[in-house]
């Protein structure tokens, strides 16, 4: 089995391959070689969509055609992004991933560079080989290493916010229960009334006229 089997229990840290590359969809109209041909004017096919498969951090290794069911299947995030970036579905604000631009320890310069060595996320530059840390020069250690703690720190938060509100919530349901208890108490141990029941006994005999 290879290292990278996620099936082989043998291999410790094992990863997904799939993980360490940089998957991106995109429209493209392909030249029409034929119909260029017979009629000597350059003639375009349909539009239709392309994958681009790369490895951050090695530039020259890239590999764009066009996508098929299987790519679709493969990378299902990097399609649905997309869709959503082309407009074909709604909401294509919400990107995957930590965009680079949104980590505060990167400048503007840095954000480039490391795009055109196609790293796009945080996650990518934490989940970075040596060999892809390499081909970003010097700092690329560090920055695999900030990038890890920046996710930790990240996620921590995210689990933070999420014990404070379910706690908030528990608390509010207690305060409840706490007024309802109290309410029932009240009524409990409230006097039955301020009227004066009525005394039993005989009725008292009437004296008869003379």
């Amino acid at each position: 089995m290879l290292a990278s089997d996620l099936n082989n229990t043998e291999f410790v840290g094992a990863k997904n391959p799939d993980d360490i590359l940089h998957i991106e969809f995109y429209d493209y109209a392909a030249l029409d070689t034929w119909a260029t041909q017979q009629t000597g004017i350059k003639s375009y096919k349909a539009e239709c969509p392309f994958i681009r498969i790369a490895i951050p951090g090695n530039k020259d290794l890239t590999v764009e055609r066009p996508a098929d069911g299987k790519d679709i299947k493969r990378w299902p995030r990097q399609w649905l992004f997309f869709q959503m970036q082309t407009g074909k579905i709604a909401n294509a604000e919400n990107v995957p991933g930590w965009q680079l631009e949104q980590w505060d320890e990167l400048g503007a310069e840095q954000v480039r560079q490391l795009k055109f060595l196609r790293f796009y996320t945080v996650e990518q530059i934490a989940g970075a080989n040596d060999a892809q840390i390499q081909g970003i020069g010097m700092g690329g250690q560090g920055l695999r290493e900030k990038a890890k703690r920046a996710l930790h720190e990240r996620n921590g938060a995210a689990v933070s916010e999420e014990v404070k509100a379910r706690d908030a919530v528990i608390a509010e349901m207690q305060a409840q229960m706490a007024e309802m208890m109290e309410l029932i108490k009240r009524q409990a141990g409230a006097p039955e009334g301020s009227a004066e029941p009525a005394r039993r006994g005989r009725k008292p005999k009437q004296t008869e006229e003379v």
